[in-house]
């Protein structure tokens, strides 16, 4: 387990080696526990849009506002913004594929790199890449919504939330972030799942509201290491 800051609250969530054999949270943000089933509602947890932290607008009760941040990128949320960016405001919506969601703090943001919620948990932490999906996708041998339940990091189909603040596919389809954009302007790479399909490299606007899970950087054993974990090697018997 892990035990930090969230939304201004001591929060302790469950950790976990992927197959991938890095250390992963098993459990979304904002969840209230490690997922049961693959619908199980305690293990929803919140929906970020791309580029932005822990300042409330995360939560699904979230109120919806549809005034444009000025400038419209993680300056324009003036530290925090508890409102989902609905409509009009487009959130991010000229963003391009230089734009990073690395910074360490809400106060070390700017124009074209918003904060990592996963920073919360020790600058070590950090959103995944779409690389880091894919392989432990291959590793965890993800290929239905039933195996992403069944995989090390019991991933949900909590569904997304869209540019009317609206909610889909709750239930049925998994939506996570990734923190790597595309060519697209506005646009940010996610992993997206359903019964029918399983895709690390999706692309969507940056102000749709989706999962996000955590991953610590640099924790990866290499497949030596694991081969290591996986057998005990036992003595020749003793010939009678």
């Amino acid at each position: 387990c892990i035990t930090f800051n969230y939304l201004g609250e001591q929060t302790t969530l469950t950790t976990v080696r992927g197959g991938d054999g890095k250390i992963w949270l098993q459990q979304n943000l904002g969840s209230e526990a490690v997922a049961t089933s693959s619908a199980d509602e305690n293990a929803y947890g919140d929906l970020f849009q791309w580029g932005r932290w822990d300042d409330g607008h995360q939560l699904r009760n979230s109120e919806v506002s549809n005034v444009t941040p000025a400038p419209n990128n993680p300056i324009g949320l003036n530290g925090g913004n508890s409102n989902f960016l609905v409509d009009n405001a487009s959130w991010w919506k000229t963003g391009i594929i230089s734009d990073k969601w690395e910074a360490g703090t809400p106060e070390t943001a700017d124009a074209v790199n918003g904060c990592d919620p996963c920073k919360a948990l020790g600058q070590e932490w950090s959103l995944p890449t779409v690389t880091d999906w894919t392989n432990v996708i291959a590793s965890d041998e993800i290929t239905t919504v039933q195996k992403a339940f069944e995989s090390h990091l019991k991933l949900t189909v909590g569904g997304s939330r869209t540019a009317s603040g609206s909610f889909n596919f709750v239930g049925t389809r998994g939506y996570y972030w990734t923190k790597t954009t595309t060519t697209n302007t506005g646009y940010g790479k996610h992993l997206y799942y359903s019964s029918a399909i399983i895709n690390p490299n999706s692309g969507s606007y940056r102000e749709l509201g989706m999962s996000v899970r955590c991953l610590k950087e640099g924790s990866s054993l290499g497949i030596g290491n694991l081969i290591k974990k996986s057998f005990k090697i036992y003595p020749n018997p003793t010939n009678a």
